[in-house]
């Protein structure tokens, strides 16, 4: 039976979820920082959600490669 992608995971590798995780984590503090309106505070949320989304699954990956990879020798 293959493994597949686990449904949350929205990238395919590690480096890929850290750079889009960053991109977005920098835009959503950057809109938080210069947010005037209620409706640009809450995009600029959104993409701090987003941008934790990208990071959590970048992490994710990361860590089932490494406890997939054998005993260090």
């Amino acid at each position: 039976m293959a493994t597949r992608q686990p449904w949350w995971q929205i990238v395919r590798t590690a480096r890929q979820g850290f750079l889009m995780g960053t991109f977005w984590m920098i835009l959503g503090v950057v809109g938080l920082l210069v947010a005037h309106t209620t409706g640009f505070l809450a995009v600029s949320a959104i993409w701090l959600a987003i941008g934790v989304g990208y990071l959590a699954t970048a992490v994710a990956l990361r860590r089932r490669k490494r406890s997939n990879s054998g005993p260090d020798s």
